[in-house]
């Protein structure tokens, strides 16, 4: 089973500037490799921004849903395997 996601990028060194990602659980997927986001509006409600990039989110708007009964918000997940990766999640 595959996951649903509203945005998923790889790519080395990409700049996204003044784009809109709008979902739910896993709205944006920062995969892998250099990625800047800025000016930029991103909604959700559980681990919505997540991935394993070293990615700075610079002057976004972060907003998040109301979530689903027994359900709580989580703005970022990191899936950092090994602790020596030079990844993260900058906002």
């Amino acid at each position: 089973m595959h996951q649903a996601v509203a945005f998923r990028s790889g790519s080395d060194m990409s700049v996204l500037f003044r784009c809109a990602f709008d979902g739910f659980q896993d709205t944006l997927y920062a995969h892998s490799n250099r990625q800047f986001y800025r000016d930029c509006d991103i909604t959700g409600t559980v681990d919505f921004m997540f991935g394993n990039a070293a990615v700075v989110f610079q002057n976004c708007n972060i907003q998040p849903r109301q979530p689903l009964p027994n359900q709580f918000n989580t703005i970022t997940a990191q899936e950092k395997k090994d602790p020596n990766q030079n990844t993260g999640i900058s906002i």
